[in-house]
This record gives C-alpha cells, sequence and structure tokens, in this order.
C-alpha cells in the first residue's frame, strides 16, 4: 500500500501517520493496517495495493520509507530498525552509508554493540566498502566487544565464505543505479536534516 500510495502522492498524511504509528508500537512484523475511518477512494486504493506484491515488512522498509517521503520522522524508525529488524536491516545500513551524512553514519556504528556479533559485522563491512574510513574505524572498536571469537578462538575462520559472499552483495549495492538515484534524491530532501545522538527517546 505505502510503496503504491506515497509516490503518488495518495492519502499521504494517512499513510505516514500509520507508518509513524507502527514504528513507534510495533514489535516488527508486517505492517498492514485497516484503517477504520478511511474514505471510500481511500478504501478502493487500500484493497488495489494489498493485492499488489509489494506489502511492507518489517521496521527498516517502513524506515526506508519514512526517510524518502518524511525524513523528519523516519530518525525513531531508523533507530529501531538497525537493532530489532529481521527483515532487511543491512539493506537499511546499506542505504544509510550511501547517504553518507554524519547522522546516518553515526546510527549504522551506534547500532553495532546493540545487535548480535553476524549483524554488527555486516554493518562494519558496510561502513568499509562505503569508504567511509573514520566511521568504520569507530565501528571496528565497538564490534570488537560482541565478536564471538574474542572468547572462542576455534571460531575464528569459520563463516569466511559467508562473509565473502556478503561483501560481494554490498559491493554490487553500492555500485547500482538505482541505489546511487535513491541516495541523491533522499539526500535533497533531508537538506539540513541532522538529529542529535542517542538518548533514543524521542517518538
Amino acid at each position: 500500500m505505502a510503496q503504491y500510495a506515497l509516490p503518488r502522492q495518495i492519502a499521504v498524511d494517512r499513510i505516514i501517520s500509520m507508518l509513524v504509528s507502527y514504528a513507534s508500537d510495533s514489535v516488527g512484523g508486517q505492517f498492514d493496517p485497516t484503517p477504520t475511518d478511511a474514505t471510500e477512494e481511500e478504501l478502493e486504493l487500500f484493497a488495489y495495493a494489498a493485492a499488489m506484491p509489494s506489502g511492507v515488512e518489517g521496521l527498516a522498509e517502513v524506515a526506508l520509507l519514512l526517510l524518502e517521503y518524511a525524513p523528519r520522522h523516519a530518525l525513531h524508525a531508523t533507530r529501531r530498525a538497525l537493532r530489532e529488524d529481521s527483515v532487511a536491516p543491512l539493506d537499511l545500513a546499506v542505504r544509510l552509508a550511501a547517504l553518507g551524512t554524519p547522522w546516518a553514519l553515526r546510527e549504522i556504528v551506534e547500532a553495532i554493540p546493540e545487535n548480535h556479533f553476524g549483524v554488527g559485522a555486516s554493518f562494519l563491512h558496510v561502513l568499509k566498502l562505503a569508504g567511509h574510513e573514520e566511521a568504520a574505524r569507530e565501528a571496528e572498536s565497538v564490534a570488537s566487544a560482541v565478536d564471538p571469537s574474542s572468547q572462542f578462538p576455534e571460531m575464528v575462520g569459520m563463516f569466511d565464505g559467508l562473509v565473502e559472499v556478503m561483501k560481494l552483495t554490498i559491493r554490487n549495492a553500492f555500485e547500482s543505479d538505482e541505489l546511487i538515484e535513491w541516495a541523491d534524491r533522499v539526500r535533497k530532501k533531508l537538506g539540513d536534516f541532522n538529529p542529535q545522538a542517542s538518548p533514543r527517546n524521542e517518538n
């Protein structure tokens, strides 16, 4: 619904409100609200969009939609998604790194120690492959704290093959025209948006 309606400027305020509410209250899963006071036109839209194979799944996708269509409301969703999303946290981190703004890079780094090591390590690779050297150095210092190999040396090298596949996926993402265009478009919409660091108690 949201992916169909927002680019077409249909029921924007209503959908943004639902996305913000979902990011605030959801514990994850599918975003599929059924508005109780929708107009007939909106109900037709929702029925049509529900049949499309593009439902919003998880907090990361909600965060990406808010970044593009309501950036001033995106911070809480972004922070939650980097820590709690089980569907596409890596895609969100890649897109934040493509934006390359100081706050976007900071959010990636701050989320690393609050994830299990696999996700935290993938965020570190995102920063390195995007060429954000300073953020990557900071990320390395926090990633080491959650690296299981520091406590279990026998795990060193165990997942090297998977890591190389992940790094190739990230490289390909950074080279895609779609991502480059998305980052340019969203960066313009963000303007001087520069939220403060944690604590994360905004709504």
